[in-house]
């Protein structure tokens, strides 16, 4: 019983731990102490506009003996052709694993910043499933109220059995 109830405390505060500390861009991670970015790759489109994907990690952990805890996010951030951001949707999780063995998402969010304001959030959601934390969203650009563009976002982070974020 005493197992149960620290790994349940050191969920919740790798959780509490992480939401203060999350860092919402990828040049923020580099200033919180207690993350660190694990991969970046960019996807350019046809127009030079392209979105950089950050996956993050918070170093910080809780292990009892078989069951460790590992949190981290990944944000997708949409910049112009100009290297402008515009936007960017993160999607935060924190995992729960048996090195080795398997591997489960115990929570979801995400977070939104806009920084051009001709873009707008109109949806925006966050699940979990399986070893999996998922967030969509769609972002809508207006001009003089007419939308010219739709951004749809997809983003899956997964934690392996061996606590890998990707």
């Amino acid at each position: 019983m005493k197992k149960h109830y620290l790994s349940i405390v050191c969920s919740l505060l790798t959780l509490f731990t992480f939401t203060v500390s999350a860092p919402v861009q990828a040049e923020a991670a580099l200033q919180v102490p207690d993350s660190q970015v694990v991969s970046e790759h960019i996807e350019t489109l046809d127009d030079g506009s392209y979105f950089l994907i950050t996956i993050t990690e918070d170093i910080s952990s809780c292990d009892t003996r078989s069951t460790q805890t590992k949190s981290g996010s990944k944000c997708m951030t949409y910049y112009d052709a100009d290297n402008n951001a515009l936007w960017d949707f993160t999607v935060y999780g924190t995992f729960q694993f048996i090195p080795g063995s398997s591997a489960g998402c115990v929570s979801s969010s995400y977070s939104i910043n806009i920084y051009d304001s001709s873009w707008e959030n109109s949806y925006a959601s966050a699940s979990k499933s399986g070893n999996q934390a998922i967030g969509d969203a769609t972002f809508k650009k207006k001009v003089l109220n007419i939308t010219t563009n739709i951004e749809d976002v997809h983003l899956v982070l997964t934690c392996s059995a061996y606590g890998t974020l990707s």
